[in-house]
């Protein structure tokens, strides 16, 4: 719950790309559905995928 009202993991790295912006959001959804949907994301089972290589940082503010 701390990173969806903050947008910072409890290790202090912070959420990027869309989540990120998806945080301003969250923040403002009551305690209740903020661990409704920290609940249901924690039922589900992980996926499994290939991350990329991190591209060269950017100046533009959208990943394309």
């Amino acid at each position: 719950m701390y990173a969806l009202q903050t947008g910072m993991l409890p290790n202090g790295v912070f959420l990027g790309n869309l989540m990120g912006m998806a945080v301003e959001h969250y923040r403002k959804l009551p305690d209740e559905d903020l661990e409704a949907i920290a609940e249901y994301s924690f039922s589900l089972p992980p996926i499994v995928n290939q991350v990329r290589e991190k591209k060269a940082e950017s100046t533009d503010d959208f990943d394309w």
